[in-house]
Formats: structure tokens, C-alpha cells, sequence
């Protein structure tokens, strides 16, 4: 697996935050399409799943060395006006 340092993680942060994922309408497809872009040069296995109207899920899995438990981050591509959710 590759790493970031510090300059990259602030440059791949900068680049995500341009990509308008406002919701309504949520428009994720592009965003999806960059973050996955970027697991997998991290070397993780990703795959994208479309959900209509350009909205997308993506989902980066970075094999383990051994069996056993696993580690799940969920987070959401589309951004939301603040006050908008209870």
C-alpha cells in the first residue's frame, strides 16, 4: 500500500472539496469516480456502484494479511446545507 505525506493528503483534500456534490440534487458521480481514482492508486481493490440521477456509492477494500475481524468506514459523498438534517 502507498502512503501520502503530508503535502499530498492536503492536496487530494483541496480537490475534493472543489467537486460540488450539494444536496439536493447530491450529483456524487463525479466525486465517486475521483475518490476511487484515488484508493486505487493507494492500492486498494475499489468498485463503484451507480444509483441514478448521477448519484454513486464507491467502496475501497484493502485486503488483510491474515483472517479475522474487519474494519468498515462508512461516509457520505454528498454534501448538505447545515441545519438540514435532524
Amino acid at each position: 500500500m502507498v502512503s501520502l505525506d503530508r503535502k499530498e493528503v492536503q492536496h487530494f483534500l483541496r480537490d475534493l472539496v472543489r467537486i460540488d456534490t450539494s444536496n439536493p440534487p447530491g450529483r456524487e458521480t463525479p466525486l465517486a469516480h475521483f475518490v476511487a481514482k484515488k484508493m486505487r492508486q493507494l492500492g486498494l481493490k475499489t468498485s463503484r456502484e451507480a444509483l441514478g440521477n448521477d448519484r454513486a456509492n464507491v467502496i475501497g477494500v484493502l485486503p488483510g494479511e491474515k483472517e479475522g475481524q474487519a474494519l468498515v468506514y462508512y461516509g457520505h459523498l454528498e454534501t448538505v446545507p447545515p441545519g438540514s438534517v435532524e
